[in-house]
């Protein structure tokens, strides 16, 4: 169910993208089938106003807490529980998409420079290969460096 809603609202808002649906778990970004520098991890964060930031960084690498909190100019930004990200995204854990929900949206700097990425598909069996640059736009992301 959840595929087919980020499918109609990719389709809806116009965003190309190409679908890849397995038959098991996709697994973590490093022992995933698509090189971690070409997969983009949607991470989920809530802050003291219990706002939800969806931040867009690159499978290799990790987001610095204090470089997101200082350069976005928040506080009391923590991890969402699993439990949260369900509820507020609609998505499960290890299938949340890039986009299709409400949420401030950032991306990491490194992901202008891509030319495509891997992201998820709404389950955690399946992917989408969608532009960073057509998802900054969509969501109005905040690009700055969120990355240690």
């Amino acid at each position: 169910m959840t595929v087919q809603k980020l499918k109609d609202y990719l389709t809806q808002h116009n965003i190309p993208f190409e679908l890849k649906e397995f038959p098991m778990v996709v697994g973590n970004v490093m022992n995933g089938p698509h090189p971690p520098n070409e997969v983009v991890k949607t991470i989920i964060f809530i802050d003291s106003k219990n706002d939800l930031y969806a931040v867009l960084v690159r499978g290799d690498d990790r987001i610095s807490m204090a470089r997101f909190g200082l350069n976005l100019k928040i506080d009391g930004v923590r991890m969402a529980k699993l439990e949260e990200v369900v509820a507020r995204t609609g998505y499960p854990v290890g299938g949340v998409p890039p986009t299709g929900f409400a949420a401030k949206f950032v991306a990491d700097i490194k992901l202008k420079d891509m030319p495509f990425c891997w992201a998820g598909g709404g389950s955690d069996k399946a992917l989408i290969k969608v532009n960073p640059a057509d998802l900054i736009k969509h969501n109005k992301a905040v690009v700055v460096r969120v990355t240690g």
